[in-house]
């Protein structure tokens, strides 16, 4: 199949913002079809922008890429990644031809810590639900212990009393 007229491949960095998700919903993946520059992302208010654009023509082989080295490709700036923020970079196939345009996008990589810092209020509850949760199993086994004591001397009075012989 010969590439169609116009086809070239993007990366799209987007910088990962806390979302709140419903449980049982899935992120749909959209793919970015207005071209935003780097200088652009901020006063637009976009969490994108795109950091190269590869003509078709030259991707002949696997070419390893660099997102953030600091380079301009196709007329975008490659802005170097933050340390303290976290990103998802996409790759994007966009061919035109007869007047259409079609895009088909995937997510390739991660950059950021997995697992985020929780918020000062949110870890503060989380240690008090904590020493809540040690304090009521403590007192439980506690009790436990006390009724099990409670049993066994029980039991082994009424054993004493029965095995006891009167003359």
């Amino acid at each position: 199949m010969c590439p169609a007229v116009g086809s070239k491949y993007q990366v799209v960095v987007e910088e990962e913002r806390p979302r709140r998700l419903k449980r049982g919903t899935a992120e749909i993946l959209r793919c970015y079809p207005v071209p935003i520059h780097f200088q652009n992302a901020s006063l637009l208010n976009s969490q994108y922008y795109f950091s190269a654009e590869l003509p078709m023509a030259d991707m002949r082989s696997p070419t390893p890429f660099c997102v953030g080295d600091n380079r301009t490709y196709g007329g975008y700036w490659n802005a170097p990644l933050l340390p303290h923020k976290s990103y998802g970079v996409y790759y994007q196939a966009v061919s035109s031809a007869n007047g259409e345009t079609k895009i088909d996008c995937v997510r390739v990589a991660t950059k950021g810590t997995a697992t985020r810092k929780p918020e000062p209020e949110q870890e503060k509850q989380t240690d008090h639900t904590v020493k809540i949760a040690g304090s009521i199993a403590g007192i439980l086994l506690f009790i436990i212990i006390f009724l099990g004591v409670i049993l066994l001397m029980k039991k082994r009075r009424r054993n004493y009393h029965s095995y006891t012989y009167y003359l």
